[in-house]
C-alpha cells in the first residue's frame, strides 16, 4: 500500500512547481521592461515638428516607419495588452507561490523558524518577496521599490506620456482613446496586483482581504491610501490637466481661447490650461525664468516650431491639408512649400514666418503673421479676420474672396496681390504698398486707406457705392515707384523667395509696375476723382458700421482687432466722438463679438 507523501514532500512538490513558473515570468518581465524602454525611447523621439509635419514615427533598431496618427491610435492598446499579459502571468505564479507559502505554514507556526525550502525559491525578485527567506528591512524596501515601480508606476507613466506626446496634435477624438487606456492601464492594476500579495493567514487591523486563501485579492491599508491618493491624482491630471486648448473641459475649468496672439508674455500666458495657470504660472516669480517655465508649460498643450526650416531643400510639397494648428507657435519658420488648404490656423502665432505654398479656405482669424512672408501665397478665400498682417510682404499673393474684415495690415506690401472680391471691410490699410493689386470687386467699407499707395490699380466697379466710404482717402498716395525703389524691390523679391517656382510667378505679377516706361493708367482720373469727391464718414456713423462687424463675429477676433486701434483711429481722424461710442455698442449685451473680449481689452473699452 502506497503512503501519502509527506507534508515536506508536497512542499517541495509546490515549491518546485512555482520556480519552474518563475523563470518564465522572470523572463516575461525583463522583456516588459525592454518594450517600456523602447517605447519610451519611441515617444521621446517625436517632436514637434513631426508633430507638424505628420511624419511617420521611425521605431528604433528596426528602422520601420509608422504612420504617425495610426501609431498613437494602436500603440497603447498593444502596450495595454502585453501589460495585462504580464499581470495575469504574475498572478498565476503568485497563487503557485501562495500554496507552497500555505503548504509549509504549519511547519513554520509550530517551530517558529522559517521553512528551509524558502532558499530554495527562484532568484527572480518577484518570487523571492512572494516566498523566499525573509530579508533585513533595507533588502525588503529594496526588493518591493523595484516591483512596485516596474509594475505600477512606469506602465501608467507610459501610457500618459502617449497622451502628453500627442496632445499639440489636436486630434480631440485620439487625446481621450488616451484618457480611456490611462483609466483602462489604473483598473488592470487595482485589480490584478492585489492577486499577486501573499501576507499568509494573518491579517492586520486594516487590511482588506477577500476570497479563499489560497486566491485572495488583498491590499494593506498602506496600498488602499495610495491608491486613493494616487487614483484621483493620474486620472485628474490626464483628464483636467492634459486638455486640448478650447476642448470641452478646457472651457468649463475657464479656459477663453483669445481671439489673437500677437506675442509677448500675457498673450502666450492666456494659452495655458487654467489649472495650471492659476497653480503654477502665476505663482512664479516675475523673473527671467518664467519665459522659460511658460513655454516648457505650453509645449505639452501647443505646437512649438521656431525657427524651424520645414523643407526648404525638398522638392516635395509637404501637404498639411485640414490640419488643426490653432493657437500654434510658428515665429520665423520656413512654411514655403506647405499646402495648408483648410487648415485650421485661428490665432496662430506666424511672426515673420515664410509661407509661399498654397493657404486656400485656410482659418487663420486673429492670426499674428506681422512681417511674415507670403510672396506668391494662395489666400484664395481665406478667414483672415482681425489677423495682424501689418508690415506683410504679399507681393504676388492670391486674395481673391479672401475675408480680411478688421484686418491690420499696416504698412503689408500687396504689390501685385489678387484682391478680387476680397472683403476688407473695416481693415487698416495705413501705409500699405498697393502698386499693381487688382482690386475689381473688393469691399473697401469703413476701411482706413491714409497713406495708402496705389499705382496701376483698377478702380472696383461699385467703389463709390460702398457705404461708408473708407477714411484717409485725403492722404491717398497715387504715383510710381521710384526707379531706386524698384531696384529695392527687385533686390529684396530676388533675395527672399528662393524657390525657383514661385519667384518668376511674382515677378510676372509685377512686371507692369516695374517697367522702366510702365504704361498708361485708365483709371487713375477714376481714382482721383474718387478721392476728392467721397464723402468720409462721420465719426459716429462709422463707429456704428465697424460695431457691426465686430458684433457680426461671434468669435470675437475682429472686435479685439478694432478694439485694440480704437483710439488711434480716433486721435488720427475725429478728435472725439469715435472711441465712445464704438466701446459701448461692443459693451452692449447683445453683442456677439463682444462677449468674446478678452479682460484687458474690455477693461480698456470701460
Amino acid at each position: 500500500m502506497t503512503m501519502p507523501p509527506s507534508p515536506s514532500e508536497d512542499a517541495q512538490e509546490l515549491l518546485d512547481e512555482a520556480n519552474r513558473a518563475s523563470d518564465p515570468a522572470w523572463s516575461s518581465w525583463l522583456a516588459f521592461l525592454l518594450l517600456l524602454t523602447y517605447v519610451v525611447v519611441t515617444l521621446a523621439s517625436v517632436s514637434h515638428k513631426n508633430l507638424l509635419l505628420n511624419s511617420p514615427v521611425k521605431l528604433p533598431i528596426i528602422n520601420a516607419d509608422i504612420p504617425l496618427v495610426g501609431f498613437f491610435q494602436y500603440a497603447p492598446l498593444l502596450f495595454l495588452l502585453v501589460y495585462l499579459s504580464l499581470l495575469v502571468q504574475h498572478v498565476i505564479l503568485a497563487r503557485k507561490y501562495r500554496r507552497f507559502t500555505d503548504a509549509i505554514a504549519p511547519y513554520e507556526m509550530e517551530t517558529g523558524t522559517q521553512h528551509p525550502a524558502r532558499e530554495r525559491v527562484h532568484s527572480y525578485v518577484f518570487s523571492q518577496i512572494a516566498a523566499g527567506p525573509r530579508p533585513n528591512l533595507i533588502t525588503k524596501f529594496m526588493m518591493q521599490l523595484i516591483v512596485y515601480v516596474t509594475f505600477s508606476v512606469l506602465p501608467i507613466i507610459t501610457l500618459l506620456y502617449f497622451q502628453i506626446k500627442f496632445l499639440p496634435y489636436h486630434e480631440i477624438s485620439i487625446t481621450y482613446w488616451h484618457r480611456l487606456a490611462v483609466i483602462l492601464g489604473f483598473a488592470m492594476l487595482i485589480l490584478l496586483t492585489p492577486l499577486m500579495q501573499n501576507t499568509g493567514p494573518e491579517r492586520r487591523r486594516w487590511d482588506i482581504k477577500v476570497g479563499p486563501q489560497a486566491e485572495a485579492w488583498e491590499a494593506s491599508g498602506t496600498q488602499v491610501l495610495l491608491v486613493l491618493f494616487l487614483l484621483p491624482l493620474v486620472v485628474g491630471f490626464s483628464w483636467l490637466i492634459a486638455t486640448v486648448p478650447n476642448e470641452w473641459i478646457d472651457r468649463r475649468l475657464g479656459f477663453v481661447a483669445p481671439a489673437s496672439i500677437r506675442g509677448g508674455a500675457d498673450a502666450e500666458a492666456k494659452l495655458l490650461n487654467p489649472l495650471v495657470r492659476r497653480i503654477v504660472y502665476d505663482r512664479l516669480p516675475d523673473d527671467n525664468d518664467k519665459g522659460w517655465w511658460r513655454r516648457w508649460l505650453l509645449s505639452y498643450r501647443v505646437l512649438i516650431v521656431e525657427d524651424t526650416d520645414l523643407g526648404a531643400e525638398e522638392d516635395e510639397k509637404v501637404v498639411l491639408r485640414e490640419r488643426n494648428f490653432r493657437f500654434a507657435l510658428l515665429s520665423r519658420s520656413d512654411l514655403h512649400r506647405a499646402d495648408l488648404s483648410w487648415a485650421d490656423l485661428r490665432a496662430t502665432q506666424m511672426w515673420k514666418t515664410l509661407a509661399k505654398g498654397k493657404l486656400k479656405d485656410t482659418q487663420l482669424q486673429g492670426a499674428f503673421l506681422q512681417g511674415a512672408q507670403l510672396q506668391g501665397a494662395q489666400l484664395n478665400s481665406a478667414q483672415l479676420q482681425g489677423a495682424d498682417l501689418s508690415k506683410a510682404q504679399l507681393q504676388g499673393a492670391e486674395l481673391s474672396y479672401a475675408n480680411l474684415q478688421g484686418a491690420d495690415l499696416r504698412g503689408a506690401e500687396l504689390q501685385g496681390a489678387d484682391l478680387s472680391s476680397a472683403n476688407l471691410q473695416g481693415a487698416d490699410l495705413r501705409g500699405t504698398q498697393l502698386q499693381g493689386a487688382k482690386l475689381e470687386g473688393v469691399q473697401l467699407q469703413g476701411a482706413d486707406l491714409a497713406a495708402a499707395e496705389i499705382w496701376l490699380v483698377n478702380f472696383p466697379s461699385d467703389l463709390a457705392d460702398q457705404s461708408p466710404a473708407p477714411t484717409g482717402l485725403a492722404d491717398l498716395k497715387m504715383s510710381p515707384l521710384t526707379p531706386e525703389a524698384q531696384a529695392q524691390l527687385k533686390q529684396d523679391l530676388n533675395a527672399s523667395i528662393t524657390d525657383p517656382v514661385v519667384l518668376p510667378v511674382v515677378m510676372s505679377r509685377l512686371d507692369e509696375i516695374l517697367r522702366n516706361e510702365p504704361p498708361n493708367w485708365d483709371d487713375a482720373k477714376s481714382w482721383t476723382d474718387y478721392a476728392g469727391t467721397a464723402k468720409e464718414p462721420s465719426a459716429e456713423e462709422l463707429a456704428r458700421f465697424h460695431a457691426g462687424l465686430a458684433c457680426a463675429d461671434a468669435e470675437g477676433t475682429v472686435a479685439n482687432s478694432m478694439a485694440l486701434r480704437a483710439k488711434e483711429l480716433e486721435t488720427e481722424h475725429f478728435g472725439k466722438g469715435y472711441a465712445k461710442a464704438f466701446a459701448s455698442a461692443l459693451l452692449d449685451e447683445n453683442c456677439k463679438g463682444g462677449k468674446a473680449l478678452t479682460d484687458e481689452t474690455r477693461a480698456a473699452l470701460d
